[in-house]
């Protein structure tokens, strides 16, 4: 087995990007959700009881602690991606890979609702319940509703978006899920839970025109399915890199 120590030198740094990281200098100073302004451009009814500033810092503290702190075993290279287990968590999932795009073609393909079911086609339905903005974050509240191979029930997700613009123009988004009493779960659903995914996009060091994507992935589909369905699908989410490399540049690897 191959170990994987991340090379954080080799990609920017959350330490520097995001205000909210732990692991920062002692000098900085330790924001709390108090610090963030009230919610603006708001649409759709927020959650009753959420403190959405409270949400915002804690997701991106769990992307940046799963990122660190996990044990990467490699599994794969595929379609120009790289694959990474955690040696604790099957079902916790990284992904590495290169797109010949900028970050903002990037960003601009994964932000249209429109093409949600293009970057997934077991993507049946994403009902946006909530969004507004924060500062500098962009949040939003989305169910999902998703089609399950075989006989296995499908799955919903009632999920929490933060994102954010990084300096040098890249971009962050953690999706972690949410309760939310008021959206029944519909017949024939199970409900899962999305524990974490995280995207952070940076432009290549040595070719602004390209971009790298880095992506951490946990998944917990509830329910009664197959151990080995359950590996199949988590080993197989990296490959979102792949599909978002298909449709912003036409092809799903890079040119040799």
């Amino acid at each position: 087995s191959v170990w994987l120590a991340v090379d954080r030198s080799a990609m920017p740094s959350i330490i520097i990007y995001h205000k909210f990281c732990n692991s920062r200098p002692a000098t900085a100073r330790m924001e709390t959700s108090t610090d963030l302004p009230e919610i603006t451009e708001v649409e759709g009814t927020p959650i009753p009881g959420v403190n959405f500033q409270e949400r915002i810092r804690m997701q991106f503290e769990a992307f940046e602690r799963t990122l660190s702190t996990t044990q990467w075993q490699a599994v794969k290279t595929e379609k120009d991606v790289q694959i990474f287990r955690s040696k604790k968590e099957a079902t916790l999932m990284q992904g590495q890979g290169r797109v010949h795009a900028t970050c903002q073609q990037i960003v601009d393909f994964i932000s249209d609702d429109s093409q949600q079911s293009t970057q997934d086609p077991m993507l049946l339905h994403n009902d946006t319940l909530f969004k507004a903005v924060c500062g500098p974050y962009k949040i939003s509240v989305h169910h999902l509703q998703y089609k399950s191979p075989g006989p296995v029930s499908n799955r919903d997700f009632v999920t929490f978006i933060a994102s954010m613009d990084l300096p040098g123009g890249g971009f962050h988004r953690v999706t972690m899920s949410i309760d939310d009493p008021s959206t029944p779960l519909p017949s024939g659903f199970v409900r899962g839970e999305i524990k974490i995914e995280g995207m952070r996009i940076t432009p290549c060091t040595d070719n602004p025109e390209h971009s790298d994507i880095l992506m951490i992935l946990h998944l917990d589909p509830k329910g009664w399915i197959p151990g080995f369905v359950v590996k199949k699908v988590a080993v197989d989410q990296p490959l979102k890199i792949a599909n978002i490399r298909k449709f912003v540049t036409g092809s799903e690897v890079n040119p040799q």
